[in-house]
């Protein structure tokens, strides 16, 4: 059994901590969409189940972004990834003039289960 947790973030972002995430470099989504993408994943040894309600709380990351950012949309996904289960999304991280924050995320969404063998 794994999981696998990865988010992705514009890389406009300065990482100042990652908490429980590996940073594992860039990736390109589109034309102007590079992001940072980190990860985490683990063994059986965790608490399960992950989709439902999750007893296991991963410790944040930190970002910072610069005053010329403020007013623009940052992109921003995620994905998790168990045996049998996917899920993702991405959107934006609208960073207001006084630095409020306000995400949106797409409407897709997609969760592939496995037949019960």
């Amino acid at each position: 059994m794994y999981t696998i947790v990865s988010v992705s973030i514009d890389r406009r972002v300065k990482i100042v901590a990652q908490g429980d995430f590996d940073i594992r470099g860039e990736t390109t989504f589109g034309p102007d969409d590079k992001r940072h993408i980190l990860r985490w994943s683990t063994n059986f040894a965790h608490p399960y189940p992950i989709f439902k309600e999750m007893p296991y709380q991963l410790v944040p990351f930190y970002f910072t972004i610069s005053d010329r950012l403020l007013g623009q949309n940052l992109t921003l996904g995620y994905h998790i990834q168990a045996p049998g289960c996917f899920k993702q999304n991405h959107g934006f991280l609208e960073i207001g003039p006084s630095r409020q924050m306000h995400p949106t995320f797409r409407a897709e969404c997609r969760h592939l289960h496995m037949p019960p063998n």
